[in-house]
């Protein structure tokens, strides 16, 4: 996991943390990684961690009478033991719910090709900045969990290499395909994530909105990362403004985040990114040092909106174009009743398309909003948004702008 200051100078430098790799044999040589899509490597677990290994030829062990999946804790539970083996490659699981909830401190989940529909995350065990969680796809391999994730406090979490599609049939309508609610420590990474009928594609957000100002520090994320994904086509028609791809609502208490090289598309009714409370009576809700760069925006009404108690929310050498459903008060880069807005700021970015490159509430915000050195150009692409493939025509434009610059 890496870790980047709470700061709001340019960073211009990209940090990545590889994971250690070992041989293992992909289901289909045919298959391939795409940008944002797929895993390379596999993982190694902590000291005294495991692989637990995940098919669609697996079986799931209960515990019996209960319908608990097995825990790996033979103190506590000797009897199951032998109705509980470890998911081992030869001896897969069949869920990825069953994994995840079976899960310790160290351990890697490996996943093998294949659709999954489930919801999956509840449950979870905490990592350590010593002992993370990994949970991927097999290296080389197609994963879709056809469903959702929902994890709560995944401190030291990397879910990584995974497609994840809204299925109407797992969950309702109008929540997110993917919600993370506080953690500390926890990686996003090289994941898909499409076709949200709700208010969001990924949402993040802290765990609760209540109690001492101790219990809410708690309860925000800290030191996250969302990297690498391609995040695309929230299809909810909800009210103008509300349906986004991502929707940071990490609260004023969370710090430390970032949002780098990923490919963000299709939200005609949002953001492609929202960093702010979702009203002014939940103001509270606003994210706090946060590091927007190197992504590419395509196809929304705005591209970055900041809004209410945001602070620390920089956005820099992204690209933002290509609007779509946008409306007399959308931007590029919009802001949305913001307290402070000296506090937050937009550089060196690719603004294009936009009747307003630079939407700023008049009366509130007006002429102190930082956005400076941006370059407001026309703006094209090869590739397919809908296969995580798309990429900027310039060569310009791809040395210094977006998710494949620098």
């Amino acid at each position: 996991m890496n870790r980047f200051p709470m700061v709001l100078a340019l960073v211009t430098a990209l940090v990545v943390s590889a994971a250690t790799a070992i041989d293992i044999t992909p289901a289909s040589a045919a298959s391939a990684v795409q940008y944002g899509v797929g895993s390379t490597s596999l993982a190694s677990p902590s000291t005294g961690g495991r692989y637990l290994y995940v098919a669609t030829t697996g079986t799931d062990s209960y515990k019996q009478y209960s319908r608990v999946p097995c825990l790996r804790d033979p103190s506590s539970r000797p009897p199951y033991q032998d109705a509980c083996p470890e998911p081992t490659a030869s001896a897969p699981l069949r869920t990825v719910q069953a994994a995840v909830r079976s899960a310790h401190a160290g351990d890697v989940i490996v996943v093998r090709s294949g659709t999954y529909a489930e919801a999956i995350g509840w449950g979870i065990e905490r990592g350590t900045s010593a002992r993370p969680i990994v949970l991927q796809a097999a290296p080389g391999e197609r994963v879709q969990i056809s469903g959702t994730l929902i994890m709560t406090s995944p401190d030291y979490w990397t879910v990584q290499g995974i497609r994840f599609v809204h299925n109407a049939a797992v969950q309702k309508d109008g929540q997110a395909v993917v919600l993370v609610s506080g953690g500390v420590g926890w990686t996003f990474r090289n994941n898909e994530v499409t076709g949200s009928t709700g208010v969001a594609n990924l949402l993040v957000n802290a765990t609760t909105t209540s109690g001492t100002t101790s219990a809410l520090r708690a309860a925000a994320p800290r030191d996250f990362e969302i990297a690498g994904n391609c995040i695309h086509d929230n299809r909810a028609t909800g009210t103008q403004g509300t349906d986004h791809n991502i929707y940071l609502m990490s609260s004023i208490y969370s710090t430390g985040g970032v949002i780098e090289r990923n490919l963000i598309a299709g939200a005609p009714r949002g953001s492609n990114i929202k960093a702010a409370g979702s009203t002014p009576s939940t103001a509270n809700g606003s994210p706090r040092n946060v590091s927007i760069r190197y992504n590419t925006m395509l196809a929304a009404a705005s591209g970055l909106t900041i809004g209410l108690k945001a602070q620390g929310v920089v956005a820099q050498r992204n690209v933002i174009a290509l609007p779509a459903g946008s409306g007399p008060y959308d931007g590029a880069v919009k802001t949305y009743q913001l307290a402070t807005p000296a506090k937050n700021a937009a550089t060196d970015s690719l603004l294009s398309g936009y009747a307003r490159p630079v939407s700023e509430d008049y009366g509130v915000s007006a002429h102190l909003f930082t956005a400076r050195n941006n370059t407001k150009t026309v703006f094209s692409y090869t590739g397919s948004i809908a296969n995580c493939t798309a990429r900027a025509s310039s060569a310009t434009v791809l040395a210094n702008y977006g998710q494949y610059a620098g």
